[in-house]
């Protein structure tokens, strides 16, 4: 996996440029335990955990594969410069 923590707060217009301007599949991963309906309803649902949850909340998680070709990724890093700089 390559992940990237946006420090701008603009995680979901980024990918949403990425995915459907750029057509780069990325997702967010990593969804905090004190957040799955499980974890609250065994109580830890109030969980303090602001590390896991602002990582959660700023990160994207891009396609990142033994297979990928130089030009797919080389795509990748220029489309995501691009939006970047288009969302500053």
């Amino acid at each position: 996996l390559l992940v990237a923590y946006v420090k701008n707060g603009k995680r979901d217009e980024i990918m949403k440029k990425l995915v459907y301007d750029k057509k780069i599949k990325c997702v967010v991963q990593y969804y905090p335990l004190n957040r799955y309906p499980l974890y609250q309803k065994l109580g830890f649902g109030e969980a303090n955990c602001p590390n896991a949850d602002e990582f959660f909340d700023n990160m994207i998680s891009f396609p990142f594969q033994h297979w990928m070709s130089d030009e797919d990724f080389n795509y990748m890093i220029k489309s995501t410069k691009e939006v970047m700089m288009e969302l500053k």
